[in-house]
């Protein structure tokens, strides 16, 4: 019997509702273009959904107006929305569970370890005698001591059924900046190209696209140089991966492209 999860990474870039500049102008279209881009991801999905975002600016106004309508378009019936401790960058956590899984409760942690924070959901699986934790992350956009510090946090994940998600604002331990990378926006790239918070397969985690063999890369298609920036670390067994994928068809609706994780959890009972 299958009992399959999908877990969909996105960040939204200020919410999906400011230009690049940031200043909220009250213009909701991107949000709903992106609602519709995610629903379409969720809507191929076989069994439960959870959708990880990043940069949730602006949806907790007016009582979370547009993080229920996110919710309620995509059907989710699930949902947490954790503050980020600078610029807003909020972390939201929402799920469509099937039949035997069911959430057990959250364990955040915003402290000053992180830049943003982290968000953590543990799911019970049927069957199961430990939690699933689905663990939404955005890691520190300008330093890299900082982002070593929170990927280093993430490794007490390691001995659980863990799927971590989020924006890692580095490079993939696969990836290169080229030597002939343009001066323009030198420094920023220099940034992330840091491998190491992407060196957690050490930990007992194992990078989803590198597994899948798909490593399109997930930010650059808005300039600036092409990397996965965006994804997905699991502790659980390669054989247990049903499938990934990154969403391209959501092109500049964001700097960052969705990703799209499926695992079957009846071939990783814990």
């Amino acid at each position: 019997m299958q009992m399959k999860l999908t877990v969909i990474s996105y960040n939204l870039r200020n919410g999906g509702c400011a230009p690049k500049n940031g200043v909220e102008d009250g213009d909701e279209s991107r949000l709903l273009k992106q609602i519709e881009a995610l629903g379409t991801l969720a809507g191929r999905a076989s069994g439960s959904v959870a959708i990880c975002l990043q940069e949730g600016k602006y949806l907790d106004r007016d009582y979370h107006r547009r993080l229920n309508l996110l919710c309620d378009r995509l059907g989710m019936t699930y949902r947490t929305m954790l503050e980020s401790n600078h610029h807003d960058c909020h972390l939201i956590v929402t799920m469509r569970l099937e039949p035997g899984l069911s959430v057990a409760g959250t364990e955040h942690d915003r402290s000053g370890s992180w830049w943003h924070a982290q968000a953590a959901a543990k799911l019970q699986v049927e069957g199961w005698t430990e939690r699933l934790w689905v663990v939404n992350t955005h890691l520190a956009p300008a330093s890299r001591s900082k982002r070593l510090s929170e990927a280093e946090s993430l490794r007490l994940h390691r001995k659980r059924a863990a799927i971590i998600a989020g924006d890692f604002n580095a490079a993939g331990a696969d990836e290169r900046l080229p030597p002939t990378y343009p001066d323009v926006d030198l420094v920023k790239a220099q940034g992330k190209d840091d491998r190491r918070p992407a060196r957690m397969e050490a930990a007992g985690f194992r990078d989803a696209a590198i597994i899948w063999g798909d490593t399109t890369p997930t930010v650059g298609h808005c300039g600036g140089w092409p990397h996965r920036s965006d994804r997905i670390h699991t502790t659980l067994p390669d054989e247990a991966i049903a499938e990934y994928s990154i969403y391209t068809k959501a092109g500049d609706l964001s700097d960052h492209l969705p990703v799209a994780f499926t695992v079957d959890l009846a071939k990783a009972t814990r």
